[in-house]
């Protein structure tokens, strides 16, 4: 008995330039993509022109977004939640290591 082999097709996905694959948003550069970050979660999302609040939100379930987390954008600490992200920067969320989710053993200190 032979066997029949069916030939592969072709996915639709072409290769770009920079040797990735074409996608709805190739790369950070287009589409308003921010990279947002938490932990070990990190995506490029179409985000640009929200506020990191809005980020935080929206995002909270798909990223483990830790509520109690500090915004970082591109390696800076941002106090303000209604800062609005840029196309291109990088957000993160961020818990520093050693901190404890409760007020200090010795406050007196």
């Amino acid at each position: 008995m032979t066997e029949q082999t069916r030939a592969q097709t072709h996915t639709g996905l072409t290769p770009l330039p920079g040797g990735g694959i074409d996608t709805p948003w190739p790369d950070e550069e287009s589409g308003g993509l921010v990279r947002v970050g938490t932990g070990l979660y990190t995506e490029h999302l179409p985000v640009a022109g929200m506020t990191i609040q809005d980020v935080r939100e929206t995002f909270a379930d798909r990223l483990d977004i830790d509520p109690a987390s500090q915004p970082v954008v591109d390696g800076q600490l941002v106090t303000d939640e209604s800062t609005r992200i840029q196309q291109g920067q990088h957000l993160a969320f961020v818990r520093h290591a050693g901190e404890k989710g409760c007020q200090p053993c010795h406050p007196e200190r």
